[in-house]
């Protein structure tokens, strides 16, 4: 971190240094394309001021965008999931308007928009919620605005994740916080509960949930007996029977999820391996010994002793 000056002289010599960075990176990893790494710059200087409090902070992030926190070769995301741990949505959205006022002397200015309400939609069983905009300036340039999903999380979470995102852009000069993430496994539980379960009678439209849980599994190491009470928290939460019987909507076609899956670690996988995949990850994770303590082995793709 730097101290209080400007690390850079103005808004455009830290575009030019987030540009340069980005098109560093996409040499390295061609798959991670330069506009989505500008555009993840932007949303992590937003975030940054989110973090700033450290130890003291009490936000979380989910979603789309700290899947990419863990994984940057993950799907491409529009908008950043947050929560406030024993806040609810009203004061949420107070805290949030001050952290994005914070100057980090980055030229960077985040004004706020508007708030939306968040109704119950597609398998998201939130009602106490906003839509939150923000104005994005870097200098006197004004660049795409920021989206944030604020809900009031509900029931118990086990202590967040902190780290530094992986697919944070190397520029030192700038001022960065870690991330507090939401848990893997409650991650993965909550997108098992969703690709299965009906609102108001309809099937989840939401295919990236499977593409998501695919990533996860090939990618990340977890434990047996933390998955287990994540997945009985959120079924219990969502009014869902255990154990979670996984089977995907029959209206999910192939195109649609290799389309979704394009540019990420699963782009060769097909809907029915994912399918599989998961389905067996559960049945066994179901049929275990519980007093052998097991982990996901993402390279082996099976359960091991720990």
């Amino acid at each position: 971190m730097t101290d209080d000056t400007y690390a850079y002289s103005s808004g455009i010599a830290v575009e030019a240094a987030i540009k340069s960075a980005a098109k560093a990176e996409h040499a390295r990893h061609p798959k991670r394309l330069v506009g989505d790494l500008i555009r993840q710059a932007h949303y992590d200087r937003f975030l940054s001021r989110v973090f700033s409090e450290g130890e003291e902070s009490t936000w979380v992030l989910k979603g789309g965008s700290a899947m990419l926190a863990r994984i940057p070769s993950t799907r491409r995301t529009l908008d950043a999931d947050l929560f406030s741990n024993g806040y609810d949505a009203r004061e949420s959205l107070e805290e949030l308007k001050r952290l994005a006022d914070i100057d980090l002397h980055d030229h960077f200015v985040f004004e706020f928009v508007s708030a939306t309400p968040i109704l119950q939609a597609d398998n998201q069983p939130y009602q106490d919620g906003w839509r939150v905009v923000f104005n994005t300036r870097l200098g006197v340039k004004l660049l795409n605005p920021i989206h944030v999903d604020l809900v009031a999380h509900q029931g118990t979470m086990p202590r967040a994740d902190v780290l530094t995102p992986v697919n944070r852009l190397p520029i030192d000069r700038l001022t960065t916080y870690p991330y507090r993430l939401y848990p893997v496994t409650c991650q993965f539980a909550d997108k098992v509960c969703a690709v299965v379960q009906k609102i108001n009678g309809r099937e989840s439209s939401r295919i990236k949930d499977l593409v998501d849980l695919a990533i996860i599994v090939v990618t990340q190491r977890f434990e047996a007996g933390t998955l287990e009470e994540s997945l009985r928290s959120e079924s219990v939460r969502r009014q869902l029977p255990y154990p979670i019987e996984f089977a995907i909507p029959k209206s999910w076609k192939p195109a649609q999820f290799h389309q979704t899956a394009q540019t990420t670690k699963v782009d060769d996988m097909t809907i029915e391996q994912a399918h599989t995949l998961i389905q067996g990850l559960l049945e066994n994770l179901y049929a275990r010994d519980t007093a052998t303590p097991l982990e996901w082995d993402p390279a082996l793709l099976a359960w091991v002793e720990r």
